[in-house]
């Protein structure tokens, strides 16, 4: 299944950029990059995904990306995610 999701990303005074996506409870990650923390949200939200398909747990409607609220030291960009993809990868 292939999803299209927002998420929030933050550069904290550490500049280290925080990601979290807020359709998905306790779906959080980071990079030291923008590029690395887009790619660490795509892997964190490809398996929470998969892990929510695998229990037959209702995925959330992702909300509209323009209802999302942010601060000023924020922005949304959406993370896609390609479960059946992801689960070959991990098989390879």
């Amino acid at each position: 299944m292939k999803y299209a999701f927002p998420a929030i990303l933050e550069l904290n005074k550490d500049s280290v950029y925080l990601v979290s996506l807020p359709d998905l409870e306790g779906c959080y990650t980071d990079g030291a990059t923008m590029e690395e923390a887009v790619a660490n949200a795509k892997d964190v939200l490809s398996l929470m995904l998969c892990d929510m398909e695998d229990r037959e747990k209702n995925i959330p409607q992702p909300t509209p990306f323009n209802q999302i609220k942010v601060n000023d030291q924020s922005f949304v960009h959406i993370i896609q995610a390609d479960t059946d993809e992801y689960r070959k990868l991990q098989i390879s």
